[in-house]
């Protein structure tokens, strides 16, 4: 009886070639990546305003060969002028960005805790960016995902 053929480096065995194995996408990911940062200082989280009208944390798309850690750090740089360094994985998440739902973004999020607050300067990306106490948190308009980021990395 001949063996079976294995694949993924031996670990899953397969009975035959014809099996119906679900193909990576000659396109890319399902959806796009977005690395953010909970930038905070004590009681103070660094927060950009879109173009949605809403507050969120600075952070975008990976870029070359880096790794999730290093665009965290240049993101937050090129968005705010403040400077970081990347620590735990926070939390992750599918983000909806348009009304209906049909287009969605893995998000990714850092804690980038600072010691003092430095005053941010907006980029082109966004109409503003500032430091927002967390009891303020509350009266703007901050998807729900950001707040759950923002309440892990003060450990709730």
């Amino acid at each position: 009886m001949p063996r079976p053929s294995l694949s993924w480096a031996g670990l899953i065995p397969m009975a035959s070639s014809d099996m119906d194995l679900p193909q990576p996408s000659p396109s890319g990911p399902l959806w796009p990546v977005s690395i953010k940062g909970v930038v905070r200082s004590a009681d103070r989280v660094l927060l950009a305003y879109n173009d949605r009208d809403e507050w969120e944390l600075p952070g975008g798309r990976l870029e070359g060969n880096e790794q999730p850690e290093e665009t965290v750090v240049r993101e937050v740089a090129e968005e705010s002028g403040v400077i970081v360094t990347a620590g735990r994985l926070l939390i992750t998440w599918v983000q909806p960005v348009d009304p209906l739902g049909a287009k969605r973004v893995l998000i990714v999020c850092f804690d980038c805790p600072v010691g003092s607050a430095p005053a941010p300067i907006a980029s082109d990306e966004h109409r503003d960016v500032r430091w927002w106490s967390r009891s303020g948190l509350s009266s703007i308009n901050l998807p729900i995902g950001y707040r759950r980021a923002i309440d892990t990395a003060y450990g709730g």
